[in-house]
């Protein structure tokens, strides 16, 4: 048993570059080949996530010296609890096999579109061009939401669920996208400003 458990902590925990590497390739391609459809369950890739995206807002933030209601880690650390756990309880509705693992990473591997997005548009644009952001955005956050959309369809045998659960899945992670572009990395949107 003892055994068993240290096998399944190093799954988890424990991954080559090469497979880093190809998981996150893999959180942007849709689910239609045999090679694409494997959901990669661990912590490695979506601790790297959290930490790339809150070293970008928090630059984004410290550049244009905002202070707001919620730091930038709060707010990552935030829907990542907070989403996998709706999305779980929502696919256990529609009768989904998806363990919360299996969600937890479906979701925190889309986060790579988000960094993509937000990487882009910075380094092109400086975050002024709104343009810019938005083909970014629908390139790259598209993808890992149509990736993250596609494989818990393809989970849900109910179709009113796979409705449910999908709608608010991708609306929900396009829309965190948008929120902490606006919030943390625009150089003019207000909202959330605390007044020194």
């Amino acid at each position: 048993m003892l055994k068993a458990l240290s096998v399944n902590m190093k799954r988890l925990v424990w991954l080559t570059p090469q497979e880093f590497c190809w998981r996150v390739l893999v959180s942007l391609m849709p689910p239609i080949s045999i090679n694409f459809k494997k959901i990669f369950v661990d912590l490695v890739g979506p601790i790297i996530a959290v930490v790339i995206l809150t070293f970008i807002l928090n630059f984004g933030n410290l550049k244009h010296k905002s202070v707001h209601v919620l730091l930038p880690v709060q707010t990552i650390i935030l829907y990542i609890v907070v989403m996998p756990v709706i999305c779980y309880l929502l696919n256990k509705i529609g009768k989904s096999k998806l363990t919360f693992m299996e969600v937890f990473s479906i979701i925190t591997y889309a986060l790579y579109g988000h960094i993509l997005t937000l990487l882009t548009s910075l380094l092109f644009y400086l975050e002024s061009s709104n343009a810019f952001f938005f083909i970014c955005m629908t390139i790259f956050a598209g993808l890992s939401t149509f990736r993250l959309v596609l494989l818990q369809i393809q989970s849900i045998p109910l179709p009113g669920a796979r409705l449910i659960v999908c709608s608010f899945s991708s609306t929900v992670h396009i829309l965190f996208l948008m929120f902490i572009h606006f919030t943390y990395m625009h150089p003019t949107f207000k909202y959330g400003k605390k007044s020194k």
